[in-house]
């Protein structure tokens, strides 16, 4: 057996998340890089899953804020972008990724902005296209129920999945808050000895 568990920590019943990445005990080398990574986590997973990976927008929404909303340092009537994604293998149909993500629209260039509603690209590539000076945050991570995320990632709500926050900053401002779920298949084959590349999730609901 190996010495990484697959589910590294218990799911935290009042829905709390760890402080940083760096305090978990019990992840592998990769479950770590996946939680810990400031670059593109595109580009990461598609190195680990061995195939390119395509973005599919699932919802995006521009709206006027109706409350606070305080990660973003936010007032209620500024203008809010809402957006789901899922990062989908392009030859295995495979969803690896689930991503939620809100958007202090004003603080993001126009043609940004525009780019994020009318392509398909994910929104690092777009920062970098963009030529656009951000800083991440270190991320938070929680182990808890998929929950709303089960349907994009193909598994029932009570599946356990890895989950992480963090935050992008330009000009010292929140420009956006980013949650991100890894399919159960990619972190159980992210330890030594996981699941092949080529299984299949044994938590799907019934085809």
């Amino acid at each position: 057996m190996s010495r990484y568990a697959l589910t590294v920590a218990s799911p935290r019943p009042d829905g709390a998340w760890p402080v940083n990445v760096d305090a978990a005990d019990g992840l592998s080398p990769v479950q770590r890089l996946l939680l810990r990574t400031d670059g593109t986590l595109t580009d990461l997973i598609a190195v680990l899953v061995g195939e390119p990976l395509r973005l599919v927008k699932i919802d995006h929404h521009a709206r006027t804020a109706t409350h606070p909303v305080g990660a973003l340092d936010l007032g209620a009537g500024e203008p809010l972008v809402e957006r789901r994604i899922a990062l989908q293998g392009a030859h295995s149909r495979t969803v690896w990724l689930y991503a939620e993500t809100s958007i202090a629209a004003a603080r993001v260039p126009a043609p940004l902005r525009r780019a994020l509603e009318a392509t398909d690209v994910p929104l690092g590539y777009l920062c970098r296209d963009h030529r656009l000076e951000l800083f991440k945050e270190p991320p938070t991570w929680r182990l808890g129920a998929a929950g709303h995320a089960a349907g994009p990632l193909d598994v029932v709500p009570e599946t356990v999945v890895a989950t992480r926050r963090y935050r992008m900053f330009v000009g010292g401002r929140p420009m956006a808050e980013l949650r991100e779920c890894f399919a159960p298949v990619l972190w159980r084959q992210s330890v030594p000895g996981g699941v092949p590349r080529t299984a299949r999730l044994t938590d799907r609901r019934s085809t």
